[in-house]
Parts: C-alpha cells; sequence; structure tokens
C-alpha cells in the first residue's frame, strides 16, 4: 500500500488522501471547487472536487490519476473557452472522464437572469424585472464583443489573456496593441479581430447562446459593477450567485455531468 501512495506525484497523493474512497473530480480553479461543493452539497460523501491551478495541471493530474489507478474514479470538469460545439459533444463520449461545460466558462451559470435575479431582489429588497435583467445582459456581453475576440485569438495561439483592465479601452486602440503584440501589420490585426467578432456577433442575438462565446470571468468583473450589487465584495457577490443557481434549480448540463455521468457510472 505505503509503495503505491509513494508512486503518485505528491499532488495527486495530496488529493487521494483528501478524497478517502470518494470519487475524485478535478476542476480548474478554487472558485470553480466552491460552487461545485455548493451545489451538490448532498452527495459530498460520495465525491469531491479538486481545484488544481488552471486546465494544464486538471489534465496532468487527471492522466495520471487514469494511468496508475485501476477503478479508474478519477474525472475533471473544465471550461469551454472557444471550443467549437463539436469539441464539446466529443467530451461526452460514453468513456470519457473530462467534461467540457456547454458555457464558455463556471461564471457564465452565475451571470444568467434567474439567480441574477433572485440575489437582486435579496440586495434591493424589491422585485428584480428579468427583461431587464436579460437586457442588461446582453448588453454588456455586447461591450466584451471585442475584447472576447481579441481573447479568443489569444487562447488559439497559446499567448496570455488581457486583463479586465482593458475592457473599455477604444477598440483602435485594442487592434493596435494586437499588431504590437503579435508583431503584424495593423491590417493583419484587424483581420483576426474582427473575424472572431463576426463570430461572436452570432451568437449574441440571445443570452444562451452569448454565453457560450462571452468570457464569463469579463462578464462578472462587470456585471458586478453594472447590475445593482453596489457596495459589495466580488467574492460576497459571487457566493450570492452559487447560492442563487442553486435556489433557482442548477443547469440540467452541469446536473448531468455530476449526477448522470459521473456518479452514475464511477
Amino acid at each position: 500500500m505505503t509503495h503505491a501512495i509513494t508512486s503518485h506525484s505528491p499532488e495527486l497523493t495530496k488529493i487521494l488522501f483528501k478524497a478517502g474512497g470518494r470519487v475524485v473530480v478535478l476542476v480548474e480553479g478554487i472558485d470553480d471547487q466552491y460552487a461545485f461543493r455548493q451545489w451538490f452539497d448532498d452527495r459530498l460523501k460520495e465525491v469531491e472536487f479538486f481545484e488544481c491551478g488552471g486546465v494544464g495541471q486538471v489534465e496532468k493530474l487527471l492522466a495520471e490519476f487514469l494511468a496508475q489507478s485501476s477503478m479508474k474514479r478519477g474525472y475533471a470538469i473544465i471550461d469551454r473557452d472557444f471550443r467549437t460545439d463539436e469539441q464539446v459533444e466529443k467530451s461526452y463520449k460514453p468513456d470519457s472522464h473530462c467534461f467540457v461545460l456547454r458555457r464558455y466558462s463556471l461564471e457564465n451559470y452565475l451571470m444568467d437572469v434567474k439567480p441574477v435575479c433572485v440575489e437582486l431582489e435579496v440586495v434591493s429588497g424589491k422585485r428584480a424585472d428579468s427583461v431587464e435583467v436579460e437586457k442588461q445582459l446582453l448588453a454588456l456581453c455586447q461591450r466584451l464583443k471585442t475584447i472576447c475576440a481579441i481573447q479568443w485569438v489569444c487562447w488559439e495561439r497559446r499567448t496570455l489573456y488581457w486583463p479586465e483592465g482593458f475592457d473599455t479601452e477604444p477598440r483602435e486602440m485594442l487592434v493596435e496593441k494586437v499588431a504590437k503584440d503579435f508583431g503584424c501589420s495593423l491590417a493583419e490585426a484587424e483581420t483576426l479581430v474582427a473575424e472572431k467578432e463576426n463570430l461572436i456577433t452570432a451568437k449574441l442575438t440571445d443570452l444562451k447562446t452569448a454565453h457560450t462565446v462571452i468570457s464569463g470571468k469579463r462578464l462578472f468583473h462587470w456585471g458586478q459593477r453594472e447590475l445593482g450589487f453596489t457596495g459589495l465584495s466580488k467574492d460576497h457577490i459571487r457566493r450570492m450567485l452559487v447560492r442563487g443557481v442553486k435556489l433557482t434549480g442548477l443547469p440540467d448540463d452541469v446536473r448531468a455531468i455530476v449526477v448522470d455521468r459521473i456518479l452514475a457510472t464511477a
């Protein structure tokens, strides 16, 4: 037994020790871990969620787990980012151990009409207008179109993402920065950005499809400032919205990953 444990990397050894006999589910970050633990708190005797510090570490630890475990009771849930519908669907094949969220990131489930409305009512004491909230969320998605287009280009080239501070910069300045960062002409940068903007624009007809291409982290960054959560910290708002998702009903795809795919087959 000692030999089996010490043959694992220190990171995986720690995870296996904490998991005990429970199913292991690896997620990218501590915010993801918090949300999944809250949403499935009634199943924590069966499953535990572990943050790994990014998708690369998730994939590395999952590969190690599956290579060394005979029972294969290890899984992962990762952000969609800019993966295609085909790539997302492929992650749900019968023998899969790594599932891709159908929305861009976990924050896109938080920044949805129902959880936002229910928590705005807690903050304001007034009934929230769901139609107006949806309009506000879509308007934020529209504002984030260019920065998310650039983020898409960065994602394909495996370069660093730009921080939220760039979200409000004029489009011309953003395109100039793309040309400088990528070492290309202004015309080439314009083409790169415009191609992705067109793809994103086609998804902005409604909030459901917008959530597949607009960064939920950026949407959360601006939504927590502009939707009526004045005076509350980002961590507090995040916890509220995690609760809001649970109160209004977990999204079918999130529940299906954990309950129908992971726990039902582990």
